[in-house]
């Protein structure tokens, strides 16, 4: 272990000795670690300088080891975490573990936050501390506008390396949270790839459950206990505290919102992909149908970039039935009078789509009239303002090649 490793530091015993016994490492992991100059450097200073109060161990699949300051993000190995319970150095002579809150850090955002304040550990340590449970959130998640977490209770004398604690783990884990919240699914597009609508159906429901998740936690009796002290330490950062779980209740309101909606298009995008190619034309109109009531109904997806993102997937879905019904291999081989008839289809088929979202935009106002908002009025209707080559760009290129091979077999069979 650690602490026969002769690293000449103590302080750095416990750090090696906690973090191999919880990754369950060799020492020679830890020495490979320590023995890089700038990693032993890192972890010196760490408890040299006051105003570095946070360390981080990351653990690949591998055990190797890597040193930081700042808190992981979109951690998927193990890490530990080490930070100071005050703005102070730590001497080498010092017993370490009374001065540092410590522990691992989950996959998920939030659970060492419940961790951190164990009832074990809180209860045992800060015992002068008021655990009254907090008031109930002032209404439930469907009906509030906005959620607040209700903060009236008195606490006597209030540790201070508790307050400041908290407000590192608020820190360190605020950015872990504005990323789940930032989270978008345009991203496979921007990464080049060609996503089907479900992508963008699966990435809602993960969404929803995650922020679920994380607002389930943050409004945890133990969690909300560390915002009341927070609030009766007078502590700077209690208000952000509280924006947070705000933000995090109107992200999961509207994230539950477009979840609900895109989960009724989801059969009709499983038929039309499952669908035989001469079958695709009767399950266009359903399907931009309710595209143009989802615009309509849900105010979460109301939105140009997000709509266009399904428009955009939409297309992606089209030109891969087009793909698989023209598979190269068959075209080569079929004679042209056989292989033009297919390419006329695909073309009727790009046709008949396209022209099926130009007719659904044109009637995009009359899809407001079938619904109302919360209050049970109506709905001022909100149109497609947007440009078509945005959603339509790569399905144009894709019908313009299609075009270009049909006249080519028409070239061909003129010729012969």
């Amino acid at each position: 272990m650690a602490s026969e490793l002769e690293l000449d530091d103590k302080r750095a015993e416990f750090i090696a000795n906690y973090v191999l016994k919880s990754n369950k490492l060799k020492g020679d992991k830890w020495m490979k670690l320590w023995n890089t100059d700038d990693a032993k450097q890192l972890i010196v200073d760490f408890f040299d300088k006051p105003e570095i109060t946070e360390l981080y161990i990351l653990a690949s699949a591998a055990g190797t080891l890597q040193a930081q300051y700042e808190c992981p993000s979109g951690l998927k190995l193990k890490a530990c975490f080490f930070m100071k319970k005050e703005k102070t150095s730590i001497k080498k002579d010092v017993v370490v573990n009374k001065l540092l809150v410590y522990g691992d850090l989950s996959h998920s955002p939030l659970e060492h936050f419940s961790a951190f304040v164990d009832e074990e550990n809180f209860v045992g340590r800060f015992s002068s501390v008021d655990h009254r449970k907090f008031d109930k959130v002032s209404d439930s998640l469907s009906r509030s506008k906005s959620t607040t977490v209700g903060m009236h209770h008195n606490c006597s004398k209030i540790s201070k390396s508790l307050v400041y604690s908290i407000e590192s783990l608020v820190i360190a884990w605020s950015h872990q949270i504005h990323k789940a919240l930032l989270k978008d699914s345009a991203q496979p597009l921007l990464d080049g790839l060609h996503p089907s609508p479900l992508v963008e159906m699966d990435f809602w429901k993960a969404k929803t459950v995650n922020l679920e998740n994380i607002f389930d936690q943050l409004n945890s009796p133990k969690v909300r206990q560390m915002a009341q002290i927070l609030e009766n330490a007078n502590s700077c950062y209690f208000i952000p505290f509280k924006e947070m779980f705000k933000s995090v209740v109107t992200a999961l309101r509207e994230s539950q919102d477009i979840h609900a909606h895109l989960s009724v298009l989801r059969p009709h995008i499983e038929d039309m992909e499952q669908a035989e190619f001469d079958q695709l034309p009767l399950h266009i109109e359903p399907v931009f149908s309710l595209i143009c009531l989802i615009w309509a109904s849900s105010t979460g997806y109301r939105q140009p970039g997000r709509i266009l993102i399904l428009l955009q997937e939409l297309c992606n879905l089209v030109i891969d039935q087009c793909r698989n019904y023209l598979d190269p291999t068959e075209i080569l081989k079929a004679e042209p009078e056989e292989a033009i008839i297919k390419v006329q289809e695909t073309l009727r088929l790009l046709k008949t789509f396209k022209e099926a979202y130009e007719q659904h935009r044109t009637k995009l106002a009359g899809y407001f009239k079938e619904v109302n908002d919360y209050n049970g009025q109506q709905i001022e209707p909100v149109l497609w303002e947007f440009k078509t080559e945005l959603a339509f760009n790569r399905f144009d290129a894709f019908a313009k090649r299609i075009d270009a091979i049909h006249v080519s077999y028409l070239a061909s069979l003129v010729s012969g």
